[in-house]
């Protein structure tokens, strides 16, 4: 696992994860520096054996509230793995329960890897967003880029999560690769 954030402080848990994060580097956020705020690779953490929507395991994220600012943002990296077949996976990201991820990754590929970007941006207020990304499979990323105006409130605590949902319960999702970068306001 690839992991150094040392303006946060919090529990790690089994995965090595940090989670409920108190306390965030304030100067940064008020110099509107950019900075890591969750990371990890090479610890695979999947979803199989069932066909329901699935919250990756250990893989939540607080944003802390007012962190953002009016003007901040961040992006979601996902670098993910699957069985190699046509059968539909989708794989979506939530913030505060709400789906930003647009038209969901829906996953039918032999190539048996995928990615998805999704950056998120406040617009002025710190309950006036937008969202936009692109995803893609085997040798295609960024087929089309969705955007959405949202009005989630991120001037409080909004955790981050990652689903998935497999067609085919014998089939399995793997996230191979997240990265959750902060863009905070200046």
């Amino acid at each position: 696992m690839s992991y150094n954030n040392d303006c946060l402080s919090g529990e790690v848990n089994r995965a090595g994860f940090r989670v409920d994060i108190d306390q965030f580097d304030r100067s940064k956020m008020s110099l509107g520096m950019s900075y890591v705020l969750a990371q990890w690779g090479n610890n695979n953490v999947g979803v199989t054996g069932t066909v329901a929507e699935t919250t990756f395991a250990d893989r939540t994220v607080i944003i802390p509230g007012g962190l953002l600012g009016p003007n901040g943002g961040f992006r979601l990296s996902l670098y993910l793995w699957g069985t190699a077949n046509a059968n539909v996976k989708t794989v979506r990201a939530k913030l505060a329960g709400v789906d930003i991820s647009g038209s969901t990754l829906n996953v039918a590929s032999a190539s048996g890897a995928y990615g998805i970007q999704r950056d998120f941006r406040n617009r002025g207020a710190e309950n006036a967003n937008r969202w936009f990304g692109n995803s893609g499979s085997g040798s295609t990323f960024g087929n089309a880029i969705t955007m959405v105006d949202t009005t989630i409130d991120t001037s409080v605590d909004c955790p981050l999560t990652v689903t998935a949902q497999l067609a085919v319960g014998t089939d399995q999702i793997l996230i191979g690769m997240y990265l959750l970068e902060v863009f905070p306001s200046m």
